[in-house]
């Protein structure tokens, strides 16, 4: 399966689409020794991804998740700490909550 802006991927798991411009996660994929697909940046070092969601439980739920594939993970619980979050740890990839107690996350989105 491919989205449009996407790549898929089939891992232990099933498979996963990840909405990404293509060309850029491609050169972020490598195989592990244990035959398990993961993404690193292009120096080696662990996919930066910023959880946004007010509902802490939410957070932590896919913090947790995303920690176990090995990726770095930072989180906001509002869109001016993930406005704030972004400019300070340059995220690859962003999980974003549409539904923001101070602004709406096309907005947020707007500013990332």
């Amino acid at each position: 399966m491919r989205g449009p802006a996407g790549f898929s991927e089939k891992s232990q798991l099933g498979e996963r689409t990840l909405s990404e411009r293509p060309d850029r996660l491609s050169a972020m994929t490598t195989t592990s020794p244990q035959g398990r697909t993961e993404l690193l940046r292009p120096d080696g070092s662990p996919v930066r991804v910023l959880v946004v969601d007010d509902e802490q439980s939410i957070t932590e739920l896919l913090s947790m998740a995303l920690r176990y594939e090995g990726w770095q993970i930072r989180s906001a619980g509002d869109g001016h700490g993930a406005v704030r979050a972004a400019r300070d740890f340059r995220p690859d990839a962003v999980v974003l909550d549409m539904m923001l107690p101070d602004m709406d996350g096309l907005i947020v989105l707007g500013r990332l």
